[in-house]
């Protein structure tokens, strides 16, 4: 469902279902739903829980509101010419105007209005209590031929009063009542609780007409996209990237991260792209979609001081009355992607990653959680990390609430798990992302950790604790036990992500960006910011642990390399470049570091360490995080034969597009763009699937 309906997908706190082929097609005909930042309408938000008050904001008010909805439904209506139910196309019709002149067909659309928004109304307590016989005798006559109710309304009776009836109607009543309860204490707890400035919808995400304003529902799958440029024959395949993208509108606190999953994917195949956006459909997705509001815990914008305590109290009982399901996860599914065991992944710490499936038309299918046949019980990291030459996949496993909190794992690369190697920390950390080598792992202590003290004392669940040191262990990667690891302290040394590692001698030899200053991550008071690509050497000979900044001039972060090359020594890294902001950071552009030119003992290149650079905000755009397309599968291509791409977004037009670029140009100049018919917001981390490994996908 499109921008369009927005209004109506917020009206009892849930979007609607994704629409018919024809009306997806209808709907992306309008250019100012589809790409907010032209002749973008009025937008009309409500939103409710069951039985309870709805709360409404800026409902249609005017005429003029009233004839936007209009265009809305008749734009959603399936087409009832020829071939309606043809896959949609994305070029829009030459006029997107409306007319505005009453008719028989228009006020039929008032009436059509009317019926929507009354059948999106909550039902009162009473209706929703109306036994179903009630019902039927307000509406079913007798029989004129004996007097006595119709047969349909006699078969009806009868399954109403059987024995099962009365106890699912029994099971009714105490799930409304349960359900109303527990909205009445979140109505309590939210009019007490001050999220932090971050965290505070008003001031973040949320807002209409920004980067990182969520789109209200899904895409369906957009075929024969306009390309500019001759797209490459090793694109053929699936660019996706995923990000956080809430459903609903937060019943308290919101942060980026706490968004559900959402995935943009533009499939290429034979110079031709499609493109569509799907929702990972978790549990947590699917609940609260039935439900209607948001059920489940946000840790990042919820959990604060005692009002965080009481939702989690409140989230306890939800779970004890039967109101939420833990059985099948908790998590979003929302930060990173990676493809292994003939299965495209979806990640987030919080959970068991979720099989995402491609589909040959290029849409996207949710298929459940991967235990990898039971052998995997705890939540993976978002960055689990494949060895390009033997196949194996190397992941962490963090557990928020009893030790061991982190504990480290190999699959081999037909899918058997080795045993869980529990590692010795003192308290659950957020333990995002790691390093492998040929020989070791690199694991986190790193001071983002999880406290309830510090909730308790009217802080953040999740924080940074000023007097923890960060430390990284060295672990030899098929160990069994973490007795060999070999801890180095790293003070002020917090990275969300690793992007190369490799051995030198008794040396691991580490790049990631460390955050400057860190503490000033969850706050509002951002500007000073940096993101601080580095270089960190751990002595395994010597137990000292050194770090040199590499590009101080550059805010660098959401990096990507040749994958052919991970866990030895490579040369280049691809990075966004990132602008902080009160509220969070922007990527303004792209930028290739040469790591060569960047050592210790690097020859005197004119240009530095930066032999790559585009700035998308001189182009009126911003961007995404860039990913590494090889050109050739050829083990001997040089290491930067092939393409950079990423998603940008035009905030003068609203329009976005893929762009394709030649990874050896000083200035990555377009090899080809992908026009989309939709916004695409920031996001997190993307991948490329090839063609090749598509055809491998098991399910």
């Amino acid at each position: 469902m499109t921008s369009s309906m927005g209004f109506l997908s917020f009206a009892q706190g849930r979007p609607l279902p994704a629409p018919t082929a024809a009306a997806a097609a209808a709907d992306s005909h309008s250019s100012s739903t589809r790409f907010p930042g032209v002749a973008q309408s009025k937008t009309f938000n409500c939103r409710s829980r069951p039985n309870s008050k709805m709360i409404v904001s800026d409902f249609p008010k005017s005429r003029q509101d009233l004839h936007t909805v209009r265009a809305t439904l008749a734009t959603s209506r399936p087409s009832s010419s020829k071939g309606g139910g043809e896959s949609p196309v994305c070029s829009p019709p030459e006029s997107t105007s409306v007319s505005v002149q009453d008719s028989a067909s228009q006020r039929q659309l008032d009436l059509d209005l009317g019926n929507t928004l009354s059948s999106r109304m909550p039902l009162s307590f009473e209706e929703k209590m109306l036994p179903p016989a009630a019902a039927a005798d307000a509406e079913s006559p007798p029989s004129a031929a004996k007097g006595r109710r119709a047969p349909q309304q006699e078969r009806q009776e009868a399954c109403t009063n059987s024995p099962s009836a009365s106890a699912a109607a029994g099971r009714g009543i105490f799930k409304t009542l349960a359900t109303n309860w527990c909205n009445g204490l979140e109505d309590m707890i939210r009019k007490t609780e001050t999220p932090p400035a971050h965290a505070d919808p008003k001031h973040s995400f949320l807002k209409k007409n920004t980067y990182f304003a969520p789109i209200p529902d899904e895409t369906p799958v957009y075929r024969d996209l306009e390309v500019t440029g001759e797209l490459p024959a090793c694109m053929d395949g699936v660019y996706i990237r995923t990000g956080p993208n809430p459903q609903l509108i937060p019943s308290g606190g919101y942060c980026f991260f706490d968004g559900d999953g959402m995935l943009h994917s533009v499939r290429i195949r034979d110079g031709k792209a499609s493109y569509c956006a799907r929702f990972v459909r978790t549990s947590r997705f699917e609940q609260e979609r039935a439900a209607q509001q948001p059920l489940f815990i946000k840790p990042f914008g919820e959990l604060h001081g005692m009002s965080g305590l009481a939702r989690m109290l409140l989230f306890g009982l939800r779970a004890a009355l039967g109101l939420v399901d833990l059985s099948k996860g908790w998590g979003a599914a929302n930060t990173g992607l990676t493809f292994f065991d003939k299965h495209l992944l979806a990640m987030s710490e919080d959970d068991l990653p979720y099989i995402i499936r491609v589909k040959e038309d290029g849409d996207l299918e949710t298929r459940g959680r991967y235990d990898l046949n039971g052998q995997l019980s705890r939540a993976m990291t978002s960055h689990p990390k494949v060895d390009p030459i033997t196949g194996e996949l190397f992941s962490i496993s963090s557990d928020f609430s009893a030790a061991p909190y982190l504990k480290y794992f190999v699959i081999s690369r037909d899918g058997v798990k080795g045993p869980d190697v529990p590692i010795k920390i003192k308290e659950p950390t957020i333990a995002h992302d790691f390093a492998v080598t040929e020989n070791y792992a690199v694991l986190p202590d790193l001071d983002l950790v999880i406290s309830m003290n510090s909730m308790i004392r009217g802080g953040p669940a999740i924080g940074f604790d000023k007097e923890k040191v960060s430390r990284l262990g060295v672990l030899p990667r098929y160990a069994t036990d973490d007795e060999q690891i070999q801890w180095f302290e790293l003070p002020e040394s917090f990275c969300f992500h690793y992007w190369t590692a490799w051995e030198e001698g008794e040396e691991i030899v580490l790049t990631g960006s460390i955050l400057v200053p860190a503490d000033k991550f969850f706050t509002t008071q951002r500007l000073d910011l940096r993101y601080e690509l580095t270089e960190i050497r751990l002595n395994r000979a010597t137990g000292l642990a050194s770090k040199r900044p590499l590009v101080p001039d550059l805010n660098l972060e959401s990096g990507q390399i040749n994958q052919r090359f991970y866990g030895r020594k490579c040369r280049y890294v691809y990075f966004a470049l990132m602008e902080p902001l009160p509220t969070w950071v922007r990527s303004t552009g792209v930028a290739k570091i040469d790591l060569e030119a960047a050592g210790e003992n690097a020859v005197d290149y004119s240009s530095g360490p930066v032999v790559g650079i585009r700035h998308f905000t001189d182009e009126g755009c911003l961007g995404s995080e860039p990913f590494f397309v090889p050109r050739t599968s050829d083990p001997d291509a040089a290491e930067d034969d092939g393409y950079v791409v990423t998603y940008a977004h035009h905030e003068a037009t609203g329009l976005s597009e893929l762009l394709i670029m030649d990874a050896r140009s000083p200035t990555l100049e377009t090899v080809a763009s992908v026009k989309l018919p939709a916004r695409v917001p920031y996001g997190l981390h993307g991948i490329f699937v090839s063609e090749e490994n598509l055809s491998k996908q098991e399910y």
